[in-house]
């Protein structure tokens, strides 16, 4: 055991062991984050920082000189007195502790349930004083009101004391008193005149508004407004007063709308939508009549105006989708203010698309949309105008959509051009429903009347999209280009195009019509760069193949009675060289090779046909089917051989790969079919004919093989001839 001197001595150098080696662990984690620091800002471009030279540490074995005093500032005492007038302390300066579940408890809901509770025993006490003739009718309402009153001052003397939710509490049973009081005070004992009465609970709701903002109570709110609302069924005396009542109804919303946009109280909107809603249904169920149009629309839409102020997105689209419900019912059909209807359908489809882009909001772009079409749609068929061809007023109708048309059809330019903002998707969706809403309330409109003008009624459809899609494409910087308008606009184009040609062709139009459509369109991707429209021209390509082979191939005699000079052979033609073309525009891009290719497929069958048809006018029945047989396989080779002569001196594989296998096809016919069923001349003549087209081909191989065999060792080959 060590003595006792020397124990502080070694006690001292452990707690020194223990101090350096945190010093240490402390240092090397300030370095690391250095480093750290430093690779940060190498990366982002900030001068390196040139750290301060630090002083020597301080030897072990000489003593350590005492700290330094640290100087401690003392802080000024905080004056807890009263604030200034209009002055607050900020929010990050007072933090409230959170109130604990039982005093929220206590505070808020009993203080609820306490209110309503007594606004009941109110309501009871009347009844019981009528049933028991306790107090003279006068008292009665006499003593409501004053207990009313009482409850408001006692509340707002307990405001002022602090205990503002308790408060609250007092303030709402005080205004459910005295709407309890004037509301008996008429109906029950009809000891005030309705006029009377209205105007005292319209003060009753501006004070509770009045109390509610300077309580900052939503509550009260609430209870004041829903007294409010609910004033003109409590006082109705059975008889229309329209003009006064919702002359009353606009001044209560306009102070809803005012208090929730003050506070920020969306339930009051709601409250306000709500309640709008259930009293304007409920006149227009007992009271509304022909005439009463004027009185109906002006409210409607001044409520409509002030629904978009409000700060739900949600309680507009509502009030938009009831506004527009709204004119539908109140302008029949067969009333003679049809004209105002479609006036105003218009400018309330024009309203919310300006409220969806000054407020940015897409919810109401969609139901401005949605509502327009299936209203005016809705309104139309309730006089069977949509389907009676006799009655209806074409030229107001087809007005009044194309106008609702135009509107929503230029959202794009002015969301791109002018706004320079994206579109969504939603939008894009909302520009194809637009043009097929259009088109098929214009088809029902014109046919049967006008049905020699609707194919061209979807080709103008069709030019106005392409041209909006390039617009919109020009319009935008090089650099930042969205190709998504332009395919978009493209498509429907496209569809119209398609509807078009069935609608105002028939016969070999219809296959020539979209053969050129799809070169056309093969034509715009090559321009805009765009291989999802290729997607477009393949889906027309194959409508041509089926039309071709499945409607236009069949012989008819105006087809088989010249040679050449008949519809097929033009249409089949036609088709080929459109598919051509189109392979040509895109043939930077390895599907160019299927329209290509389908362009030959077509082109061989056409001059097939040609020669079957040949066959059949200038030869005996007994040899049409040997010579049918042999000029087919000499048709076949000579193509064949073509492809590949084009393919040797074009550069192209595909063209020899395509002739080459042509001439397989010949051979495998040759040996397997045409020796056993040709005879005589026939089968001379067709082994004959493949053997020179053969030893033709194998000339024009050895001839360029070195050439060949280059371009196929030194650069792939294109798939198409350039």
């Amino acid at each position: 055991m060590s003595p006792p001197d020397e124990q502080p001595h070694g006690l001292e150098n452990q707690r020194m062991d223990a101090l350096s080696e945190a010093i240490g662990r402390v240092l090397r984690r300030l370095e690391s984050l250095e480093g750290r620091l430093t690779a940060i800002e190498q990366r982002v471009g900030i001068p390196a920082y040139q750290p301060v030279a630090m002083a020597p540490p301080i030897p072990r074995n000489e003593p350590i000189p005492p700290p330094l005093p640290i100087a401690v500032a003392t802080p000024p005492p905080m004056n807890f007195g009263p604030l200034p007038d209009g002055e607050t302390l900020p929010l990050a300066e007072v933090q409230p502790a959170r109130p604990k579940i039982e005093t929220r408890f206590g505070l808020t809901l009993v203080n609820r349930v306490g209110a309503i509770t007594s606004i009941i025993a109110v309501a009871f006490f009347f009844k019981y004083a009528v049933d028991n003739g306790m107090i003279g009718e006068t008292g009665r309402v006499a003593l409501g009101i004053i207990a009313g009153l009482v409850a408001l001052a006692g509340g707002d003397v307990l405001w002022k004391r602090g205990q503002k939710v308790f408060a609250q509490g007092i303030t709402g049973l005080g205004i459910a008193i005295l709407y309890l009081s004037f509301f008996a005070g008429f109906a029950y004992y009809h000891k005030l005149p309705q006029s009377l009465a209205f105007v005292s609970m319209l003060v009753v709701t501006s004070a509770a508004g009045a109390l509610a903002l300077r309580y900052n109570a939503v509550a009260i709110a609430v209870l004041g407004l829903f007294g409010g609302y609910a004033t003109p069924l409590l006082l109705s005396t059975g008889q229309d007063a329209p003009w006064i009542f919702f002359g009353y109804l606009t001044l209560l919303n306009v102070g809803a709308l005012a208090i929730a946009r003050a506070r920020g109280w969306i339930l009051l909107e709601w409250l306000a939508f709500i309640s709008t809603a259930i009293l304007y249904l409920a006149w227009v169920g007992q009271w509304y009549r022909a005439g009463k149009e004027l009185v109906a629309t002006v409210f409607v839409l001044s409520y409509y105006a002030m629904s978009c102020t409000v700060r739900s997105r949600w309680i507009h689209a509502l009030s938009h989708a009831f506004t527009a419900m709204a004119l539908a019912a109140i302008f029949s059909p067969s009333s003679s203010s049809v004209p105002a209807f479609l006036v105003l359908s218009v400018l309330l489809a024009f309203a919310g698309m300006a409220i969806a882009d000054l407020r940015n909001w897409g919810t109401a772009l969609s139901v401005s949309f949605t509502f327009f079409w299936l209203t005016f749609l809705g309104w139309a068929s309730d006089h069977n105008w949509v389907s009676d061809h006799t009655s209806k007023p074409i030229g107001a109708l087809f007005l009044t959509i194309t106008v609702a048309f135009l509107l929503f059809f230029f959202w794009m330019p002015w969301r791109v051009v002018y706004r320079k903002v994206p579109i969504r998707r939603f939008e894009y969706l909302i520009i194809i429903l637009n043009g097929a809403a259009y088109f098929g309330m214009g088809y029902a409109l014109m046919e049967p009347a006008y049905h020699a003008f609707i194919g061209l009624f979807s080709v103008a459809l069709a030019a106005l999209h392409l041209g909006l899609g390039m617009w919109v494409w020009q319009s935008q910087p090089a650099d930042k280009r969205d190709a998504r308008p332009v395919l978009l606009s493209a498509g429907v184009a496209l569809c119209f195009l398609t509807l078009a040609v069935p609608i105002q062709f028939v016969g070999y139009r219809i296959t020539l019509s979209w053969a050129l459509e799809g070169a056309a369109l093969a034509w715009i991707a090559n321009r805009t760069k765009e291989r999802k429209m290729l997607l477009g021209v393949f889906a027309i390509f194959l409508l041509v193949l089926g039309r071709l082979f499945l409607i236009d191939g069949i012989p008819t005699p105006a087809n088989t009675h010249a040679a050449l000079a008949n519809p097929r052979f033009l249409t089949f033609v036609v088709s080929a060289i459109a598919m051509w073309l189109a392979a040509w525009w895109i043939r930077p891009s390895k599907l160019a090779a299927f329209p290509y290719i389908a362009g030959h497929f077509v082109f061989l069958i056409t001059c097939g046909m040609e020669v079957l048809d040949s066959v059949e006018r200038t030869t005996t029945p007994a040899n049409v089917s040997n010579s049918s047989s042999t000029w087919m396989s000499i048709l076949m080779a000579i193509y064949g051989v073509m492809l590949v002569t084009l393919g040797v001196y074009g550069r192209s594989a595909l063209n020899r790969y395509m002739g080459l296998g042509l001439l397989a096809i010949v051979v495998l016919k040759l040996y397997l079919y045409d020796v056993w069923k040709l005879g005589g001349a026939y089968l001379i003549g067709a082994f004959a004919a493949l053997g020179a087209l053969l030893l033709l081909t194998s000339y024009v191989y050895s001839r360029y093989r070195s050439t060949i065999e280059s371009w196929l060792k030194d650069a792939p080959s294109e798939n198409l001839p350039s």
